[in-house]
């Protein structure tokens, strides 16, 4: 709200990305979706930390952040 945005999305595929190929569904979006901030705000939700129940997680490393 900060920065002039009025809306966050919450997303409740928790470990759906985990199982499939990145980099191909990144790419899928890009190709079907003419702007570059939607692509660039679920690119950044893909690669970025989970946070569970106030509990934030890297999600590469798959563990809590302390």
């Amino acid at each position: 709200m900060e920065n002039g945005y009025t809306w966050s999305v919450e997303l409740g595929i928790h470990t759906y990305f985990d199982n499939i190929n990145q980099d191909f569904l990144i790419n899928k979006i890009q190709n079907h979706i003419s702007d570059d901030k939607t692509p660039n705000l679920i690119i950044t939700y893909l690669k970025w930390t989970l946070i569970d129940v106030h509990i934030i997680y890297d999600v590469n490393a798959k563990e809590p952040i302390k």
